[in-house]
């Protein structure tokens, strides 16, 4: 007698929205703790095989930011969205469909409190949190085949082999692959991983993405260690082809987001920022990311390194990603003058930074007279001092 696998599909899990915003609660027409319930659209119980359906009704609360952080101007507040939802709709997604669809449920309800509040956020988003029914699986809140797919969308850890190096120009391009021929965890263009060498206690060190996230279906990652870390440099100086390494799953959250960043990108960085930009722009190639990119590179005119090698090829085959590359001499120069300017698109567009603390530093400030709003300039930090903070903030 066959045994029916447990499921979790009459079931409901948290959705939950966090989102900063650059204005207060009173900017948004509403007090300190202001909260709304909404029922479901039809202003009824609804009911399915004897169990309420909890999926139309939300929850949306606003307070007041209370604690300072990087990005983050004063005065801003917290908005959050609260709801249930079918653990059936998650159970089977696809990895690559799995942020198409988290993003679309995130949209809708956005979309809901502006129909039902007034309150429009989409304008203010400094940073936006989405938390789905199987990250809170990941973290013991869920069992069956919840709990095993999100285990399948972000591994602990994946084994992987070193597939092959490249190496020019100062800079090295690893390809591993996974031992078991399977597809390695999807990845948002811009994101890292944690590598250690398979059977040691070393610490794991961190590994920017370079590729689109479209390899990864063939099990693969193109991996650059991050210059500014040295133990990345001294972890990739000892691989050989046919080594295994341990990889975890992609982590950061320096990505396009549709429910923040504007649809036309410039993407301004040194040459240690390049990777996150690379993968942005591989992205956009095959078809996985829909915004336009702009990449305004800092660096001497005469040098040509791996990875902008393949940058520019990306560029030759895709009309939606372009390369300017402007004299590093000086930072705040090179971005105050006009030739940057002249640049810049007529429409509005999303600014990220990408490379050392230093530069973007520098590149923020240069940038100021331009008075463009904080909430569209992010950025991706490489400083060996912050190896143990987060890395790519927003």
């Amino acid at each position: 007698m066959k045994h029916r696998k447990q499921r979790n599909s009459d079931g409901y899990e948290p959705f939950y929205i966090e989102i900063v915003t650059d204005v207060g609660a009173g900017a948004l027409g509403v007090g300190d703790g202001f909260q709304f319930d909404a029922e479901p659209s039809s202003g009824r119980r609804k009911w399915i095989r004897g169990k309420e359906d909890r999926s139309g009704g939300f929850t949306f609360q606003c307070r007041e930011r209370t604690e300072t952080a990087h990005g983050v101007p004063e005065g801003s507040c917290v908005c959050s969205v609260s709801a249930q939802r079918k653990t059936s709709e998650w159970e089977h997604l696809s990895r690559s469909d799995y942020f198409r669809y988290s993003d679309a449920v995130a949209a809708g309800y956005l979309a809901q409190v502006k129909e039902k509040t007034g309150i429009d956020l989409a304008p203010h988003i400094i940073r936006i949190t989405v938390e789905t029914p199987l990250t809170f699986a990941l973290r013991g809140e869920g069992t069956g085949t919840l709990l095993a797919a999100a285990q399948r969308m972000f591994p602990e850890r994946q084994e992987m082999r070193v597939a092959g190096i490249e190496e020019s120009d100062g800079q090295k391009l690893i390809r591993v692959e996974k031992t078991d021929g399977f597809s390695a965890a999807f990845f948002r263009a811009g994101q890292y991983v944690l590598v250690s060498a398979a059977g040691t206690d070393a610490p794991p060190a961190r590994f920017l993405l370079c590729s689109s996230p479209a390899l990864s279906k063939d099990g693969c990652y193109l991996l650059t260690p991050m210059a500014c870390q040295k133990e990345a440099r001294q972890l990739a100086a000892d691989w050989q082809p046919g080594m295994t390494v341990e990889v975890s799953s992609p982590l950061g959250r320096f990505y396009f987001n549709s429910l923040r960043d504007r649809s036309t990108v410039i993407g301004i960085a040194d040459a240690e920022g390049t990777a996150a930009l690379l993968s942005m722009a591989g992205a956009i190639r095959d078809g996985l990311e829909k915004f336009k990119l702009t990449v305004i590179l800092l660096d001497q005119e005469e040098s040509s390194g791996l990875l902008l090698r393949r940058l520019e090829a990306i560029c030759a085959e895709c009309g939606k990603v372009r390369l300017i590359r402007l004299p590093a001499g000086g930072t705040a120069e090179a971005l105050s003058d006009e030739s940057f300017r002249k640049h810049l698109p007529h429409e509005a567009y999303s600014v990220f930074l990408c490379g050392t603390k230093a530069f973007c530093d520098a590149a923020e400030q240069a940038l100021a007279p331009l008075k463009l709003p904080r909430r569209i300039i992010r950025r991706a930090v490489c400083e060996e001092a912050d190896r143990q903070k987060e890395l790519l903030l927003p």
